[in-house]
């Protein structure tokens, strides 16, 4: 095989299948479409099987726009999920057109095993050719997007593939990498999972974090439209990192971020995110 891996773009089977063997006619006479979950499955384990029978690891990169259904991506690398701003015509951002409940189903990798990626879908030139009358400039249409995007991948731990535009990938990919988001003793702890949350006092408000044997990075994201404040109470495991006299900082600005016993107090703007982190 000459290749080293494979992209796979929009996977067949979200659209269901009308042939005559592959449907049937409901009582009102319309067609009902099946899925065929389990044969593209079928397909997906063939092809990483091609890789392992020369001698290669495989490397399957598929791309869904919704849908992603786990048991069909059980033999690729990872999915990437995302490009779905320009089906509301950029009227909502990515705290808006995705829900809790898409995020954890689709785009992070923690209850899948897979790496998740997502395109950020800050398309400028889709959205001026949708849009020719719009007066918001490039720059004014990506920071209306960006803190959105930047805070739900770090609240999920998703990924950023490059696209048309690779400033706010670089941005994420430099505080992880400054953090050493790849050493062994890195873990996730999304606030989806109960054990050691750290929890705020607002319902509005989601916080998730990585732990290193020496360090701490935490994300909150404001779910709300509107600018909100939030005490997060940190559990003793995270107390525990901090008391081996690392300060926790902004990971921008590089700013103290102050611990009051056992709190951190935060505001937040719209659909934005705040960070903090030890390195």
């Amino acid at each position: 095989i000459g290749v080293d891996g494979i992209y796979l773009d929009n996977a067949c089977y979200i659209q269901g299948c009308l042939a005559p063997s592959c449907c049937y006619r409901r009582p009102d006479g319309t067609l009902q479409p099946v899925f065929r979950l389990y044969q593209y499955r079928e397909f997906m384990r063939k092809l990483a099987g091609v890789f392992v029978r020369h001698g290669k690891e495989p490397f399957i990169m598929a791309h869904v726009s919704s849908g992603i259904i786990p048991p069909v991506f059980s033999f690729a690398t990872g999915i990437m999920g995302g490009e779905n701003l320009m089906a509301y015509n950029y009227t909502q951002n990515h705290v808006q057109a995705y829900s809790e409940a898409k995020m954890v189903a689709e785009l992070c990798g923690v209850p899948l095993g897979l790496i998740g990626f997502w395109y950020s879908d800050i398309k400028y030139p889709l959205f001026k050719k949708f849009n020719p009358d719009s007066p918001l400039t490039y720059e004014q249409f990506r920071d209306k997007l960006a803190d959105s995007y930047i805070g739900m991948s770090l609240l999920y731990d998703t990924l950023c593939p490059g696209m048309r535009d690779n400033e706010f990938n670089r941005q994420i990919d430099e505080i992880r990498f400054r953090f050493g988001i790849g050493a062994d003793d890195v873990a996730f702890h999304p606030y989806v999972v109960a054990d050691a949350r750290i929890i705020a006092d607002n319902a509005d408000v989601k916080v998730s974090y990585y732990t290193r044997e020496q360090g701490l990075f935490v994300t909150a994201v404001n779910f709300s439209a509107e600018e909100t404040r939030a005490k997060l109470t940190l559990p003793p495991s995270v107390l525990r990192i901090l008391d081996q006299g690392r300060p926790l900082v902004e990971p921008f600005s590089g700013q103290p971020v102050s611990v009051e016993g056992d709190t951190i107090r935060v505001e937040i703007g719209p659909h934005g995110y705040t960070a903090a982190t030890t390195f």
